[in-house]
């Protein structure tokens, strides 16, 4: 077997090495062990980092999602509490049944002021508020729409149900 003086980064070691100790070949340009140690450690937090980030990114995705449905689900019902108070609300309106088909995971709520007064004085239109709450089961969120609707004073106005 023959002996080298093997040289490293930081100059020749001050003894001789074995080449071809166990058959591998003694190299200046190898990665050390913490070298590859130490790559292996920076990789896997870069890695992790990046697992957070997404991980993230799918909650407020998920947060979004549940925004707009909830946002769907309080436009359609404040047509329909619309519909209803103007008398039209058997004409192509929306059932409770098929809303709660497309929203199984909701609850809701629709308030309306039953007595309305007039929007001011001396006018043909009467004011009538409607409040709109819709709330997630899973989560609990809950959000709030209100609507003023002016109907006829002549007019005979729906009632909410």
């Amino acid at each position: 077997m023959a002996h080298l003086k093997c040289a490293t980064r930081f100059g020749r070691l001050p003894f001789d090495v074995r080449c071809s100790m166990f058959g591998v070949r003694c190299s200046t340009s190898a990665f050390t062990l913490i070298e590859l140690l130490v790559t292996v450690v920076i990789l896997s937090t870069g890695i992790v980092v990046i697992l957070q980030a997404f991980q993230t990114s799918m909650v407020a995705l998920a947060e979004s999602r549940d925004s707009m449905r909830s946002a769907a689900l309080r436009h359609a019902l404040l047509v329909q509490a619309e519909l209803d108070v103007l008398g039209t609300g058997g004409s192509g309106g929306i059932t409770d049944e098929v809303l709660h088909s497309r929203y199984p995971d909701f609850e809701w709520r629709v308030d309306g002021q039953g007595e309305s007064g007039p929007s001011c004085t001396n006018s043909p239109w009467l004011r009538h508020d409607v409040r709109v709450i819709v709330r997630r089961e899973v989560t609990g969120r809950e959000s709030t729409a209100d609507t003023i609707m002016r109907v006829p004073a002549e007019g005979d106005a729906g009632e909410i149900e």
